[in-house]
């Protein structure tokens, strides 16, 4: 029995010539990040509630890098970086 291979199609990719807006949109990313990941850390830091895709319910934490692993951005580009 022969089967033919189909290739799954991709999104549409973005491509950004211009570096300074790409350097703009990378620091502002790093800017969200670092202000979600650094108010959890130390021993004053914040509780976060990280609200989970699957039917699961939502936990919180304080360890920075589960935060740093929960968060998804709207915007395809900064979901890259």
């Amino acid at each position: 029995m022969y089967r033919e291979h189909v290739k799954a199609k991709t999104a549409a990719k973005t491509i950004i010539y211009d570096q300074k807006m790409l350097k703009n949109k990378i620091m502002e990313t790093l800017s969200v990040v670092s202000k979600v990941v650094g108010s959890t850390l130390g021993p004053n830091g914040k509780i976060v509630l990280i609200e989970r895709q699957e039917n699961l319910l939502p936990y919180t934490t304080k360890d920075g890098i589960s935060v740093f692993n929960s968060i998804a951005f709207s915007d395809s580009i900064s979901q890259i970086i």
